[in-house]
This record gives C-alpha cells, sequence and structure tokens, in this order.
C-alpha cells in the first residue's frame, strides 16, 4: 500500500485539477485520478492506496456501484458530494464511507478528513508532525508531570510542540504549565462546521517557552459533549502545526482514548518501580497488544527512578517480559517547582537530573521516529565531541 497516494474517483479533469495543487502541497501526499469506474477494482487489486475519496455528481450510482463492487474489507473511503442528495448521503454510509464532506468542503477539510483517519496529510506549518500519547499504567504515577515537561523539553531543546489535554474529566496539563486558557476542547466540541487551522490557533494556549495547550474542559459535565471525531479533526491540524503533538490521554479507555492510540505514532507508558505500578502497567500492555497497536511503539518509561525500596531493571523485565525504555529520576524538589510555577525545568531546577532525562527522552523521541536529534541536542554533542578532542590533545602534550 502506498500510505500517501490518495485515489479520486471524479468525473472531470478539470474537478481533479482543483483538487490536487491544494491536497498535493507540501509533497506528502499524491493525488490519482480515476474518470472510469469500472477501472476501479483492478486499480486497488494491483496498488491499494492510503485512502479513496469519491466526488459524487453525475456518475454518483455508478461511483457508489465500483465502492459496492469492492471485495470487503474495503480500503478506507471518503465521499464528498451534495448533501441535500440524502440517499447518496445514505448509501456511502452504508457502504462504509468514513466521512461524508460537502461538495464545496475546501482541501483543508479535505486533508484533515484524511488525517484524522492516519493518512499523512500536507500542511503550511513546520512540518507534518508527530503524535505521541502519554498514557499513566495507574493513577499517581505523574503521566501528566511527564507529558508537560517533554513538551517544554522539545521547546526548549528547539522543536515546536503542542499538548492536547485528552483526560477529559480531570485534566489538569494547564495546572502543570501554569496557564489558563480562554479556549478548551469543549469549545472546539461546539464548533459548528469544520475546524481549520486558523480557528484552531485561536483555541490553543501558548505558554512563554512557545509550547501550545488544547486544554480539557474546565467543567467535567462538558466532557459528555466531545467526541471521538471531533477530536481527531483537533489532532490532524495540531500535527500539522506542531513538529510534535503529545496527548495526555485518560485512564478509562473510553472512545476519545482510544482513537488518541489510534493517531499516536509513539505510545509512552508512564509506570514507577513499585509492584502495583508494574502490576497496572503489564496489564495495560496486555490490553494495548489485543487492541493490535504496533508493540515495536510502545514505549515503557520509569518516572521516579531511584527512590529507596524500588525493583531493580532485572525483575521489570522478569515481571514485565520487557525492560525499560527510558528512565526519570526521582526529584521531587524539582518536580514539585515546575508542577507549582509551570516552568520549564531547564528554568526552575536547572542542576536537577531531571533535566539532562528529559532532554535524553526528547532526544530518544526523534531516534524512535526516524529524525534527526533536536538542533541543540545536535549541537551539545558536536561540543562534547570537540571537547574529547581538546582533552585528547591535552593528554598526549602532557
Amino acid at each position: 500500500m502506498d500510505r500517501n497516494e490518495v485515489l479520486v474517483l471524479v468525473e472531470s479533469e478539470p474537478q481533479l485539477a482543483a483538487l490536487t495543487p491544494s491536497l498535493e502541497n507540501g509533497g506528502r501526499l499524491v493525488v490519482t485520478g480515476l474518470a472510469e469506474p469500472g477501472a476501479l477494482a483492478a486499480r486497488v487489486a494491483a496498488r491499494p492506496p492510503a485512502a479513496i475519496l469519491a466526488v459524487l455528481g453525475e456518475k454518483a450510482d455508478l461511483f457508489l456501484d465500483a465502492i459496492e463492487a469492492l471485495p470487503t474489507p474495503r480500503p478506507l473511503w471518503l465521499a464528498m458530494g451534495p448533501e441535500e442528495e440524502g440517499r447518496f448521503v445514505l448509501r456511502a454510509m452504508r457502504l462504509g464511507a468514513r466521512d461524508y464532506l460537502p461538495a464545496d468542503a475546501s482541501p483543508a477539510r479535505l486533508v484533515a478528513a484524511l488525517g484524522a483517519y492516519g493518512v499523512p496529510g500536507n500542511h503550511s506549518g513546520p512540518g507534518h508532525g508527530s503524535v505521541i500519547a502519554v498514557l499513566a499504567a495507574k493513577g499517581g504515577v505523574g503521566a501528566t508531570f511527564v507529558t508537560s515537561q517533554l513538551a517544554l523539553a522539545l521547546q526548549g531543546l528547539g522543536s515546536d510542540a503542542t499538548v492536547v489535554d485528552l483526560n477529559l474529566h480531570a485534566g489538569d496539563a494547564a495546572l502543570y504549565m501554569d496557564l489558563h486558557p480562554a479556549y478548551s476542547l469543549a469549545d472546539v466540541a461546539k464548533r459548528e462546521g469544520a475546524l481549520d487551522e486558523i480557528w484552531l490557533r485561536t483555541a490553543l494556549q501558548l505558554h512563554p517557552s512557545g509550547a501550545r495547550l488544547l486544554a480539557a474542559p474546565p467543567h467535567p459535565e462538558d466532557a459528555e459533549l466531545i467526541g471521538a471525531d471531533r477530536v481527531a479533526e483537533a489532532i490532524a491540524i495540531a500535527r500539522d502545526l506542531s513538529e510534535w503533538t503529545l496527548l495526555d490521554l485518560a485512564r478509562d479507555f473510553d472512545e476519545v482514548t482510544l482513537r488518541g492510540l489510534e493517531l499516536a505514532d509513539e505510545i509512552l507508558l508512564v509506570t514507577t518501580l513499585d509492584i502495583p505500578s508494574l502490576h497496572r502497567a503489564r496489564c495495560v500492555l496486555s490490553l494495548l497488544e489485543r487492541l493490535a497497536l504496533p508493540v515495536e511503539h510502545i514505549r515503557l518509561v520509569v518516572n521516579r527512578a531511584g527512590r529507596a525500596n524500588q525493583v531493580g531493571e532485572r525483575e521489570v523485565f522478569e515481571f514485565m517480559g520487557r525492560g525499560s525504555d527510558a528512565r526519570l529520576p526521582n526529584d521531587f524538589a524539582a518536580a514539585q517547582e515546575t508542577a507549582n510555577y509551570g516552568r520549564p525545568l531547564a528554568e526552575a531546577a536547572p542542576r536537577s537530573a531531571l533535566v539532562p532525562a528529559f532532554e535524553r527522552l526528547a532526544a530518544q523521541l526523534h531516534e524512535w521516529r526516524g529524525l534527526k536529534p533536536p538542533p541543540l541536542i545536535a549541537r551539545r554533542g558536536a561540543l562534547a565531541r570537540a571537547g574529547d578532542w581538546l582533552k585528547a590533545i591535552r593528554h598526549g602534550t602532557d
């Protein structure tokens, strides 16, 4: 499968020409037009696309017949056509269309809809970014602290980060970042029509570091307003706005949490080194595997490592069947300082061992995603190599 190709069932060249430039802007999506519905099955069999977009007009019934003739499970597909033609909408939904967009939907909305279902979209921002889901093994292990400080660390190292607080009933990422958002996910849910980049920028709260936050609703009852599809739409746009979108997930595995896990490129499972937390981490890992999420992208992050009476790495491996991927040392005073005032660790407690630990985690994220290290990490690496070279010269002349 070409995970960047969108096969467009379209009646005319002018229609395709109107869609292609905006969809392909930035080079991440490849648009292929197909005007003959009878050729769809053979084309999909020969090279399955990432998605099919059926532009419904005079040939709507023929296009839908061609979709229906595809063997199941059918590829991901979306329809675009007149909303007043209820029979087209109904038939498209019955045939498994993930979305039915109005005939005049903007290219930005098309890209957001595709991105919501995992098809890499294009962007006008710094780059098509990575989505990192942060999930607590159990309450109290510090997942929100990890999410917020990792975002601030990425920002401080020259990357660009956005936090989306998906703990809808009890999210407190705003407290950890000392922000007082004017808007939240509740406003996103109440927004009529499609989201767009300009509107979402308004809803994002800017931290002094440059990181952004899309806050959880301030009132727990507003959580019921927020649907998984709307959240996915927001994540797709956030992904295009930032190099890194960090999702602070709830632990109840509701529809929003499950959609966040599905859209994530990497999942950070946060635990501490006590038996109750490791037991829950093992249960969560098992559940994630049963959900068919890729095990190779689930990372075990140990928080508060180094406290007395903790289990060792060998015991972690024996208990979990795998070792930890990252460790953050215990520094209660520094963690409390940052949580109380929403400041990056590098500012609030520059001598804390947590500072290089979060920098290492930021570098690991880049490595896991196959990216170059953060700009300042790369620069420090070069300085370190130069320092080693100078030491070697001095040693040789002593």
